[in-house]
């Protein structure tokens, strides 16, 4: 085996047989070989029984050149207080019942986490158990969340999100009129049909429909006649149909469109 192993060379010393031909031994074998195979006689000195083939690599050390010093003749700086901003107080950490409210938003976006990575109802578990392994969530917290998503799937509009039937996309890369670049949190695709949904873990506001309405019009840009919109509040359960924006349906598509990325 170590003769198959060696990268640089191999050295082997073996004690000379005393019976001529002996093959009992692996220094015998390896005495034998080379006595029986030209190629290999051809490399042996008799005087003194050695075999050797090739040269053996001479390691030569260099001198590591002296580190060279740089020495700066321009410095480019600036007041700190101009470039960094810094918040005194952090959003809802002194409210009246911190922890309380604290865990609320974790497991909200515990859930916002989940329903962004399941395609459908059956992969909940699987993701569970993958959000435990690498540490976003306790054996403990899992429980808590697995019941929580399944009162949101019990939704009579939430559930068939998570049904077979649709083409799923999870986390799409969009791109707004204006160069903006969003993600969709879920999209749904059958035919011409698209439904887009978005995940929110804080309260209810104005600026998240006029969101998913940027997302609809891009979609109706892309050719899809169907467009419906919603909005997912995790920590309620509410669900807020979106109302469709202006109609801006594309009878050709070109290469000025926006598009998905996939």
């Amino acid at each position: 085996m170590a003769f198959t192993r060696a990268e640089k060379g191999l050295m082997v010393m073996a004690p000379h047989p005393k019976v001529k031909n002996a093959r009992n031994s692996a220094g015998g074998l390896l005495h034998d070989a080379i006595k029986s195979a030209i190629q290999l006689q051809q490399h042996f000195n008799e005087t003194l029984q050695q075999w050797r083939n090739g040269t053996w690599p001479v390691n030569y050390t260099t001198e590591r050149p002296a580190s060279a010093t740089l020495s700066l003749r321009q410095y480019t700086a600036a007041r700190w207080r101009d470039k960094l901003v810094i918040r005194r107080s952090a959003p809802g950490f002194f409210d009246g019942a911190p922890d309380e409210k604290r865990t609320r938003i974790s497991y909200g976006i515990h859930l916002h986490t989940i329903l962004a990575r399941i395609t459908y109802r059956d992969d909940v578990a699987a993701s569970l158990e993958k959000m435990v392994f690498e540490g976003l969530i306790t054996e403990q917290e899992k429980g808590e969340v697995f019941g929580q998503l399944q009162q949101l799937l019990e939704h009579p509009i939430v559930g068939p999100w998570f049904e077979p039937g649709w083409e799923v996309r999870t986390e799409v890369p969009i791109l707004l009129p204006g160069g903006e670049e969003n993600r969709i949190d879920r999209l749904l695709l059958k035919g011409r049909q698209a439904v887009v949904i978005d995940f929110k873990t804080g309260s209810p506001a104005k600026a998240d429909q006029r969101q998913v309405v940027a997302y609809m019009d891009v979609l109706r840009q892309m050719n899809f006649s169907e467009v419906k919109g919603y909005l997912l509040y995790i920590s309620t359960g509410e669900v807020v149909p979106v109302p469709p924006g202006r109609p801006k349906v594309s009878r050709q598509r070109d290469a000025s469109q926006l598009g998905l990325d996939f």
